[in-house]
């Protein structure tokens, strides 16, 4: 008999896991780059932009390798939605975004492109291993020409902090940092598994939801740091960044791991909602040089008419 009680507390603790580990793994990590004299600008593009989607990447990759498509598939995706209606929503709604266009119309553009490529890989139902290659391709010229425009635009890049201490602390947390987003990932993919057994709902469900959610909140602390801070291009970056990350570096990996064999819902409902809050912020963007606050109500709709759509399908 499986207790409701343990099981959630399992998966929340894998969450946490997930995300001081991937905090003391990037800390560290920029860190032992920046002794090793690696140009922060390099570091910005790279393993800045790679940090706040790591939960998810281990996350799909571990529910891959164990056999569950609906959580590998569904947490990248799932984090798609989160990160523009909940996350871009409520970090818009507390001040205004300015935004600057080229930059936004650009970035919004390579990932509506992407989000219309995952619809299309999708057509069968299906992510196999040679999409999921592709897709780790298309990652490799994403990053190349990342950091081609970062080394020209600098000043859109955030300030790494660099953290004091030396190579013993440091490659100490680097290995911590490992271990606890590994482990993590499992005891939150494992624990996430049973929950919607007791729940009685698809695991893809509990991806969309939950997991995204918690895998997300890396981007929801950075997003609403940089906006408190008056840094709201860092904040639409990341978002933008993420979500091209989600879609090409997790499905990718994901997938090339082990096929994808997902449920038609995800090809019919989930993915089209990503892509309808994807061209919601992209119009907005195109439309004036600020996101307004009734921008973000909107977004902040969408994602709540979102969530009550999947409790009516599967709680009915």
């Amino acid at each position: 008999m499986v207790y409701f009680g343990p099981v959630v507390f399992f998966f929340v603790l894998g969450l946490i896991l997930i995300i001081k580990g991937a905090d003391w793994f990037v800390e560290s990590a920029v860190w032992m780059a920046d002794m090793a004299r690696i140009p922060k600008v390099i570091m910005g593009a790279t393993v800045v932009s790679f940090a706040t989607t790591l939960p998810e990447l281990v996350v799909s990759s571990f529910a891959s390798w164990d056999g569950h498509p609906g959580i590998a598939i569904g947490n990248a995706i799932g984090s798609t939605i989160c990160n523009i209606g909940l996350i871009l929503g409520v970090c818009c709604l507390i001040k205004p975004y300015y935004i600057e266009r080229s930059f936004f119309i650009y970035k919004g553009s390579t990932m509506l492109g992407i989000g219309f490529l995952m619809l299309y890989l999708l057509k069968d139902n299906t992510v196999d291993r040679a999409e999921g290659i592709a897709l780790l391709a298309l990652l490799l010229l994403y990053i190349v020409l990342n950091l081609i425009e970062s080394i020209f635009k600098k000043d859109l890049l955030p300030e790494i902090e660099v953290s004091t201490g030396n190579w013993i602390i440091n490659v100490i947390k680097f290995i911590i940092g490992a271990v606890c987003v590994m482990s993590g990932a499992k005891l939150s993919v494992d624990n996430g598994v049973i929950l919607a057994q007791i729940l009685g709902v698809p695991e893809r469900v509990i991806s969309l939801t939950m997991i995204a959610i918690g895998t997300s909140l890396p981007e929801l602390i950075t997003s609403f740091t940089a906006t408190m801070k008056g840094y709201q291009g860092i904040s639409i970056g990341n978002i933008l960044g993420a979500n091209i990350l989600n879609l090409l570096m997790v499905i990718g990996m994901a997938a090339t791991i082990n096929p994808l064999k997902i449920a038609p819902q995800v090809k019919i409902f989930d993915m089209p909602y990503s892509l309808f809050l994807m061209m919601v912020l992209l119009l907005s963007g195109i439309i004036d040089s600020k996101i307004e606050r009734w921008v973000a109500v909107f977004l902040l709709v969408i994602y709540i008419s979102y969530i009550i759509i999947l409790g009516v399908i599967f709680f009915d």
